[in-house]
């Protein structure tokens, strides 16, 4: 069976950066980062974290520099502000959505995927990038209230790798 050249380079890039993240620990604090600094710190996370070259993105909800949810019940509107703070984070990164290779998806209510999916697919087409990996799943509650939907995504930074 032949793999596509995405899941060949995820692959490549996983195996090559498994290599490199044994020496990640020591430098952990210059690996993390903070779009919104006072929300994570109250929540306990970072919003990116480097291991080697990759770059782990989490906890993405609708929230904007105040830490107050944007566009309440409107799926649409919070994926518009999911991936408007993916691109600020992975331009902190000097990265672009060319560079995501996975991302995760929660929902309250499955059937919002497509609207969602709708917003997705502008933000790669104006980036001129691939569609990644990516996994869809229903859950009962997210914890930041009023949010439909959060996203989790990984991004490589091992350029050259084939």
């Amino acid at each position: 069976m032949k793999l596509p050249k995405i899941v060949k380079r995820s692959l490549a890039v996983l195996a090559l950066c498994m290599t490199q993240i044994g020496g990640a620990q020591a430098a952990r604090d210059e690996n993390q980062f903070n779009l919104n600094a006072d929300f994570e710190n109250a929540f306990g996370y970072s919003m990116a974290t480097q291991a080697g070259c990759l770059v782990f993105i989490g906890g993405i909800v609708s929230i904007d520099q105040k830490g107050e949810l944007v566009g309440e019940g409107d799926v649409a509107v919070q994926a518009h502000q999911l991936y408007t703070q993916l691109e600020a984070v992975l331009k902190a990164h000097d990265l672009t959505l060319e560079n995501i290779v996975r991302e995760s998806f929660y929902v309250k209510n499955i059937n919002n995927m497509a609207g969602a999916g709708e917003i997705r697919a502008k933000f790669y087409e104006q980036a001129k990038a691939a569609f990644p990996s990516t996994v869809g799943m229903e859950i009962s509650k997210l914890g930041m209230p009023g949010a439909e939907i959060e996203m989790t995504a990984i991004a490589e930074r091992c350029n050259g790798v084939q």
